[in-house]
């Protein structure tokens, strides 16, 4: 699944991860994979659990985290116990335990939450990437097999005829299984299982069996772009099919010094004939250059970089290339549409029309509505969110946010982040965006926008962002469609109630997501 990596202004956490320390334990050694979610958190933590043969344990927690924190797993019979140190209060997961899954309660002080972790067969990081590829199904369809880069990164699937996507869990050489959401891995729903001649067997529910054949969907390049001084690394893609000229997208990620794109959208762009090309942000991965004093602009200027990069490549047409956005990403679409007249399209995935800070308001009374506060406490979150912002931004003082800070403290309201937040990298980051206001760029361009929205996204919703986008294109609305999906989140996945947190549990993309957008791109690049 390709969209981890969506969130926007992220809020700063009220938890931070302390000192770890010994465990022991009596479960099942090897490796456990799965989820932990706890409502006061940011976000859902996917889990890698190591449980060694000695006894002590580790648990990796975040989605490309490398570093593991100590924690102690007991067992007594058919129950289990997980304590994760967290600052002064611990994370403690409580559940059923069998010698493949272990289920049930998470909770840190007196906020709730759930867990699911499954038992991983010891299969070696050369057999995950032997199933890595795309695959063609009898009716026509794809199955997508991702990641395999190690035994920690695991493998994932797409079944692009459904959307139904998620972790795969080994059970055997070869052998592998999946649950109903991405990381809840029981009861086990799908089944799939290395053949010979390098094919897939594939079983969903009770269905019979269907063989997945091996097919080439494209075939990528690393590249090099300049930006200024930085040097962005990145991966240029082409259709496995055919010589061109082909019509072309960059994409452009969400918040954070996030890495190059990899997996479903690529493969979705190539498969319908596009070139395709993805960078590391500044600063991150392969590419030079610092993410922290890069504000929007400079962002925009790489993307425009990367145009230029397309445009220039023999297999391109030169005057059908545009741009996919998600999350964060939409504001720099706004700018890079603004000063490129010849954007030939921009798909825009949660794109918001509100500023950074209207956007983080909409994402605090998110949180707010997850943990069931009263109304008095979302309005003090609110106001407490908007005299940090400016503080950012030099308009109040920084004493004035400390003295605020201590007194909500001190009376037991939860839900203060520390003024410290101001000083951390993606503070210090966010001041110098904090009030870019997206509509007056859109309203300068002459580009086909195409704009998602799910029904259920708790960072960017429909209600307070579709409108902007209508006056910005209040000049010309043939240029602009709205799609809101229903049942969607923030990555267009499912999910049965307005959440940020149904990453970890949703079974996949919502119907209509890939479709509509194939069916756009298509009357756009026929122009």
């Amino acid at each position: 699944m390709p969209f981890h990596r969506t969130c926007l202004i992220v809020l700063p956490t009220l938890l931070a991860a302390a000192a770890p320390a010994a465990a022991q334990s009596s479960a099942a050694t090897g490796r456990w994979r799965g989820f932990w979610d706890v409502t006061a958190f940011s976000y859902v933590r996917p889990a890698l659990l190591t449980i060694r043969a000695d006894g002590t344990a580790g648990m990796q927690s975040a989605v490309e985290d490398t570093t593991t924190t100590a924690v102690r797993v007991d067992r007594s019979g058919d129950s289990v116990r997980i304590v994760i140190p967290f600052n002064t209060d611990s994370v403690v997961l409580r559940g059923a335990y069998t010698d493949s899954v272990m289920m049930g309660t998470a909770s840190s002080a007196d906020s709730p939450g759930r867990f699911a972790l499954r038992r991983e067969a010891d299969v070696s990081a050369d057999e995950l990437r032997r199933v890595v590829g795309d695959y063609r199904l009898a009716d026509g369809s794809m199955l997508s097999v991702t990641g395999g880069a190690s035994t920690r990164d695991g493998l994932g699937f797409v079944i692009w005829r459904s959307g139904r996507g998620g972790r795969l869990w080994p059970t055997g050489s070869g052998r592998f299984v999946a649950g109903p959401g991405r990381y809840l891995p029981s009861p086990t729903t799908l089944s799939i299982e290395a053949a010979p001649g390098g094919e897939l067997r594939l079983r969903e529910g009770g269905e019979p069996a269907e063989t997945a054949r091996r097919i080439e969907v494209k075939r990528d390049r690393e590249v090099r772009i300049t930006s200024g001084a930085a040097e962005l690394g990145a991966t240029y893609t082409l259709p496995a099919q055919g010589r061109g000229p082909f019509p072309a997208v960059v994409l452009l990620t969400g918040s954070g010094p996030n890495p190059r794109f990899r997996g479903d959208i690529v493969t979705w762009f190539a498969s319908r004939g596009f070139a395709v090309l993805t960078w590391d942000k500044r600063g991150a991965g392969t590419s030079t250059g610092d993410f922290v004093s890069a504000n929007f602009d400079t962002l925009a200027a790489d993307a425009l970089a990367a145009i230029r990069f397309l445009r220039a490549q023999p297999e391109v047409r030169a005057d059908r290339v545009g741009l996919w956005a998600i999350s964060q990403g939409g504001w720099v679409a706004a700018l890079v549409a603004a000063r490129d007249p010849r954007l030939a399209f921009a798909v825009l995935h949660a794109g918001p029309s509100v500023t950074p800070a209207d956007q983080g308001a909409d994402e605090m009374r998110g949180r707010m509505a997850e943990r069931n506060a009263s109304p008095e406490d979302t309005e003090t979150a609110l106001a407490y969110l908007r005299l940090y912002n400016a503080v950012l931004t030099g308009v109040r003082p920084r004493a004035e946010l400390d003295s605020t800070y201590q007194s909500l403290r001190a009376r037991g309201f939860r839900y203060a982040f520390s003024p410290a937040a101001a000083e951390t990298p993606s503070g210090r980051w966010y001041s110098g965006v904090v009030n870019f206001d997206p509509k007056p760029f859109w309203s300068a361009t002459r580009v086909p926008v195409l704009a998602f929205f799910g029904e259920n996204d708790a960072l960017v919703p429909p209600e307070t962002n579709v409108a902007g986008f209508r006056t910005a294109f209040a000049a010309d609305p043939s240029r602009l469609e709205v799609v809101i999906l229903p049942r969607a989140d923030h990555r267009m996945e499912i999910a049965e109630r307005r959440t940020n947190r149904g990453f970890a549990v949703t079974p996949g993309y919502v119907e209509g997501y890939w479709p509509r957008m194939a069916a756009w791109l298509d009357r756009i690049i026929a122009r």
